[in-house]
């Protein structure tokens, strides 16, 4: 039964959507492209963004800063009783 429902819920979803627009009188596709332009828009405005977190990221691990940091606050998680997993 849940199968059911999880196989329908995303069809059921896209066709409220197409019907309720019409119902409103929405031109439901122009409305979709225009939203799907913004968030390409939006999407290649944050992936530099991300993409230096990334880099940032493995470039403080690779330089033993994850290691540096677990030395730093090893006594404060000792204090806590905080295991390391």
């Amino acid at each position: 039964m849940l199968d059911l429902i999880a196989n329908l819920a995303i069809p059921l979803i896209m066709l409220f959507i197409i019907v309720y627009g019409k119902y409103k009188k929405i031109d439901v596709f122009e409305s979709f492209i225009t939203g799907a332009i913004d968030g390409l828009k939006t999407a290649f405005k944050y992936t530099s963004y991300i993409i230096g977190i990334f880099y940032s990221y493995r470039i403080f691990k690779s330089g033993k800063g994850i290691e540096m940091l677990e030395f730093i606050f090893a006594p404060i998680a000792n204090f806590l009783r905080y295991q390391k997993s």
